[in-house]
Order: C-alpha cells, then structure tokens, then sequence
C-alpha cells in the first residue's frame, strides 16, 4: 500500500503530532547522493513531513552520517562524486 505523505499527521523524527512551522525531509537523506549524480539520474526521493525544528536538529546527525561513511564508497563512481565535492567544500573554506 503506497503511503501518502499528504496524510501523515505526526513528525517521523519526533514522534509527536506535526504543527507549524513544517518543512519536508528527504527519505533517504538527499545529501548521499553527491549533485554530480543527482543531476544524472532521477532520484524521486520521499519528502517527509517534519517538524522544521526537528529537521534543524537533525541536521548535524546527517552530516556526521554522510562524513564518516562515505569514504567507503571511494570505488564507485558516487563514491568518488561524494568524495570530490566534500573535499572542495572543505578546502575552499
């Protein structure tokens, strides 16, 4: 049964009932997938519905996730994308 994000009434990250101010949160997170392939394929991501202070928290949690594992992926070809664009972003700080 396909879940339809219209109706989802309570914030994922939180588990209390959703008020305003709402934002949408990638399912899974958007930030996997470096711009190079993102622009290559089609993703059509999930955008969850979450509180907007919940979405700010959890920023940091993603971050860390993405950083610490995609040196992993450094044979593949999202691997190696995620890799060049966190390695210039850092470097041009």
């Amino acid at each position: 049964m396909p879940i339809n994000l219209n109706k989802i009434e309570t914030c994922y990250l939180c588990g209390t009932p959703l008020s305003v101010p709402i934002s949408k949160d990638h399912v899974p997170l958007l930030q996997i997938y470096a711009k190079e392939i993102r622009k290559m394929q089609n993703l059509n991501l999930l955008k969850f519905p979450v509180h907007d202070d919940c979405n700010k928290n959890f920023q940091h949690d993603e971050d860390y996730f993405v950083h610490t594992l995609f040196p992993l992926g450094k044979n593949s070809k999202s691997g190696e994308s995620l890799l060049k664009e966190n390695f210039t972003k850092r470097v041009s700080r």
